[in-house]
This record gives structure tokens, sequence and C-alpha cells, in this order.
């Protein structure tokens, strides 16, 4: 039941509007971190909580997270930088001749 619903959770992220409706992410982040078990769903936690990061932004995300689950947004956030960075790096080598 929990992962249908996180999985759904994850697709209407796309299509919610998040500017007029400022508190849909403390919603999403208050429900989605109350699961007793939220730590047996994490990969579709890391998705849900990415796809916000793209949304709203760091600064939003953080604020309406809870203090102990500060740590799994600062993970996400640092992957998807560094994914970001190797992906930037790989296309400054090639525009240099470099591989």
């Amino acid at each position: 039941m929990h992962r249908s619903a996180l999985k759904f959770i994850k697709v209407a992220i796309t299509y919610l509007d998040f500017n007029s409706e400022p508190q849909l992410t403390n919603l999403i982040l208050s429900h989605v971190f109350a699961l007793k078990t939220c730590r047996r769903y994490s990969m579709t936690l890391r998705r849900i909580i990415t796809k916000l990061l793209i949304r709203v932004g760091s600064a939003k995300v953080r604020f309406a997270t809870a203090k102990e689950h500060l740590s799994l947004v600062t993970y996400v956030e640092r992957a998807r930088r560094k994914k970001q960075n190797v992906k930037e790096r790989a296309k400054l080598l090639a525009l240099m001749g470099k591989k």
C-alpha cells in the first residue's frame, strides 16, 4: 500500500503547481516521512526528494523537512550536484578535444 502511494506521489509531483499552492511541499514531505517504515522505501524517497529539489529548490525542501531527515536531503542534493558536475565536465572535455 505504501509503495504504490509513494510511486503515485513521485509521478504527481511532475504535475502539481507549487507556485499557487506553496504548502504542498510541507504536506508531501510530512506525510512521506511519517511512514513507520520510510527506510524501506529509500530509493523511492530519494527520487521524490530529487524531484522536489528540481521543482521548488533546495531552500524550500530543507525548510519543509524535519530535522532528523535533513541528512537524507543533504545526501540527495550532494549526489545530484556530483552527477551534474560529471556531465558538465564531460561536455567541457569534449569541447576541448579530450576524453
